[in-house]
């Protein structure tokens, strides 16, 4: 008889649920309290994305006019909730950066500056514990822990579950079982 093995690990972060702001770097709780903003250049390409506190939620609404926002005051701002870019229809929105599709053949796309900095965002929004995962980065690429990395092995989800539980602080966190 086959038993399923039940791991635990901790997090801190409900994945594709909550975020760290770019801004003020606290806890987004949940969806409905995030903002997506970017600016786009001339060319109309996007690039500087930021997710951050929508301003009911921003911790600093009272002492900023803007909240949270990066970009409140920028002339070539662009945003909206950070629910257009999540769940079954999240990627459609993101995917629409890259290429337009049937919509327009022509489209001399990707809309985005750079590829990389969207992929990044992309991960943060697409990648179940990648948001978590990422706050331990540099301190798991200064220990080796992707010297036998392929390309796709750092982005797993078993992998990032992998560094929550090695690098992750123990304080103030949750425990569940996957």
């Amino acid at each position: 008889m086959h038993r399923e093995k039940q791991i635990m690990i901790t997090v801190k972060l409900e994945p594709l649920k909550q975020w760290q702001c770019d801004s003020c770097g606290e806890l987004i709780e949940s969806p409905k309290d995030g903002w997506l903003e970017w600016l786009s250049d001339e060319d109309h390409l996007a690039y500087g994305f930021k997710i951050v506190h929508h301003l009911p939620a921003s911790p600093y609404k009272d002492r900023r006019e803007e909240g949270c926002y990066h970009y409140d005051r920028h002339t070539r701002r662009m945003d909206t909730h950070l629910d257009e870019f999540l769940g079954e229809d999240g990627l459609a929105h993101l995917l629409m950066f890259l290429d337009v599709g049937v919509v327009d053949p022509d489209s001399k796309g990707p809309w985005v500056r750079d590829i990389r900095e969207f992929v990044e965002l992309t991960r943060r929004l697409a990648t179940p514990y990648y948001e978590e995962a990422r706050q331990y980065w540099s301190r798991a690429e200064a220990e080796g822990y992707f010297s036998d990395a392929n390309q796709v092995s750092p982005y797993l989800v078993g992998t990032l579950k992998k560094i929550i539980e090695k690098y992750g602080e123990r304080g103030d966190r949750k425990v569940r079982s996957v």
